[in-house]
C-alpha cells in the first residue's frame, strides 16, 4: 500500500492519542461514508471559497455532542484548519493500515470469475493467512475480465492462479522447449 506521507502524518497523530482505536476506525468510516454519499458535503468541503474558519464552525455544529469521540472531531478539526479536509478518506485508510499492522491483520482483495461460495472463500482465507503468517480479511469481486480462476492481491503479494496465468506460463515453457 502506498501512503500519502501527509496521511500517514495525521493517522500517526490519532493513531498514538486515541484510547480506542476500533471506535476511532468506526466513527472515521461512518464519516467518510456520509461524505462519500452527500455531494453538497463533499463541494463545500472542496470549495476554496468557503473559509476554513466556517469549515470549522460546520464540523463543531455537525459533530459536538453527538457521540464522536474526542480525538476523531480534533482530526477533522485540525484538518478544516489546515485546508486538509478531502484527505480525510486517505487519513482513514492509513489509519487502518495501522490498527491492522498492530494487531497483526492485512487486508487484500480476490478477484474471481465466477462468484465464490462461503467454504471457498474460507479456503483462500485460510491459504493466504498460512502465506502471509496472518490473520486476513479479503473482500471478494467478480471479474468479467478473468476466463477462469482466481486473482489475490494482499499486501505487496499477488496471487495469480486463473486461465490467462496458466496459458501464458504454458506458452513461455514452450517458447523454452521450441529455443
Amino acid at each position: 500500500m502506498q501512503l500519502s506521507q501527509i496521511a500517514l502524518k495525521y493517522s500517526k497523530a490519532i493513531f498514538h492519542v486515541s484510547k480506542n482505536h476500533e471506535v476511532v476506525l468506526n466513527q472515521l468510516r461512518q464519516i467518510v461514508a456520509i461524505l462519500d454519499k452527500d455531494n453538497t458535503a463533499k463541494e463545500f468541503f472542496a470549495s476554496h471559497f468557503i473559509s476554513n474558519i466556517q469549515k470549522i464552525e460546520v464540523i463543531k455544529n455537525t459533530f459536538t455532542d453527538k457521540g464522536i469521540v474526542p480525538e476523531v472531531l480534533n482530526l477533522l478539526l485540525v484538518l478544516a484548519e489546515k485546508g486538509r479536509i478531502e484527505l480525510l478518506a486517505e487519513v482513514v485508510n492509513t489509519f487502518e493500515f495501522l490498527v491492522d499492522n498492530e494487531h497483526g491483520v492485512t487486508r487484500g482483495e480476490v478477484k474471481s470469475a465466477t462468484p465464490l461460495d462461503n467454504d471457498e472463500r474460507k479456503r483462500i482465507e485460510s491459504v493466504v493467512a498460512k502465506v502471509t503468517n496472518k490473520k486476513v480479511i479479503l473482500t471478494f469481486s467478480e471479474d468479467e475480465k478473468l476466463i477462469g480462476g482466481i486473482v489475490t492481491r494482499v499486501g505487496g503479494w499477488t496471487i495469480e492462479d486463473s486461465l490467462d496465468s496458466h496459458i501464458t506460463r504454458l506458452k513461455e515453457d514452450l517458447n523454452r522447449r521450441a529455443n
